[in-house]
């Protein structure tokens, strides 16, 4: 008993105290210097108790970013799991499907960053393909400033979209390729439709995986940052209407709006952050949680 006691805390304790040292402390600092005045490392700092957040409550940019990333999180997650479920149920049937898969999932194993710039070279409204392109098949007429004030959005997301589209279907098809195929043929012999198949096989079969997606998509929409700072250029800062709460925290703490740095305040923020993810994941662990499904 004894010596199985040792061996558990060998194989377990590395891996406790990387977690201490490498999350546990920073949040721990994180959460301190959100409680301060800190605004530079050689600058002095006082204890200030939650007026950090208090002010981050009645920030107009900080409320602005919020409201830009639950359109992120809700608009661009409809769309995304949308699509995804429809080439779910497409290449389910496909002949060669594992090729298209990994033609669909081939976006997500690139770097974010190099995406993003390819994205905003696509859409320049003087030398962009995609202008170019509605100029060559005769549609000049749809033609946009697709990086102006008011599309600039609905461009960032329309790319969140293309980003994420293939992973989510790559999850959501390894969830599907779990399912006998029995229950797909008893289906059919009991006159069910596709609809119905989906709606009475595919989605309670594969529930688990689509509450894991659906935890990895509010994560992923809560801190987007790397694509849309890329999509604004190389030494240029995101237009407001694409900001989000991970963009702002980067501002105000490294390239601060008001002329000097507020860690404090972007810790703040920070804290935010975390507590917003972990009752996101909570809740959807709650909404997804049922008993484990026997094949």
């Amino acid at each position: 008993m004894q010596r199985s006691r040792w061996t558990t805390l060998l194989f377990v304790g590395p891996a406790v105290l990387w977690l201490a040292v490498f999350f546990g402390a920073p949040v721990v600092a994180t959460l301190w210097v959100s409680l301060t005045d800190e605004q530079g490392v050689d600058e002095d700092s006082k204890f200030i108790g939650l007026a950090n957040y208090t002010r981050l409550l009645k920030d107009p940019y900080f409320i602005d970013t919020f409201w830009v990333m639950l359109k992120i999180l809700f608009i661009g997650g409809a769309a995304v799991f949308a699509i995804s479920f429809l080439f779910m149920t497409i290449l389910r049937e496909m002949r060669f499907k594992r090729f298209a898969r990994a033609v669909m999932f081939a976006p997500y194993i690139v770097i974010p960053v190099a995406l993003a710039i390819l994205w905003g070279v696509l859409l320049n409204p003087q030398t962009g393909l995609l202008n170019s392109f509605l100029d060559l098949v005769g549609a000049g007429a749809l033609k946009r400033v697709w990086l102006g004030p008011d599309w600039i959005f609905t461009s960032v997301v329309i790319g969140l979209i293309w980003l994420s589209t293939g992973f989510y279907t790559t999850l959501l098809c390894a969830g599907v390729d779990r399912i006998p195929a029995h229950y797909y043929e008893a289906a059919e012999l009991e006159g069910a439709s596709r609809w119905h198949q989906f709606v009475r096989v595919t989605i309670p079969m594969t529930w688990d995986v689509i509450g894991t997606a659906a935890v990895l998509w509010v994560i992923g929409a809560i801190n987007t940052f790397g694509f849309i700072f890329a999509f604004s250029g190389a030494g240029a800062t995101p237009d407001k209407r694409t900001w989000t709460p991970a963009i702002y925290l980067y501002l105000e703490t490294f390239d601060p709006l008001n002329g000097s740095l507020s860690y404090g305040y972007g810790c703040a923020i920070a804290v935010m952050l975390m507590l917003l993810v972990a009752v996101s994941v909570a809740l959807i662990r709650r909404a997804f949680r049922r008993e484990a499904v026997q094949f």
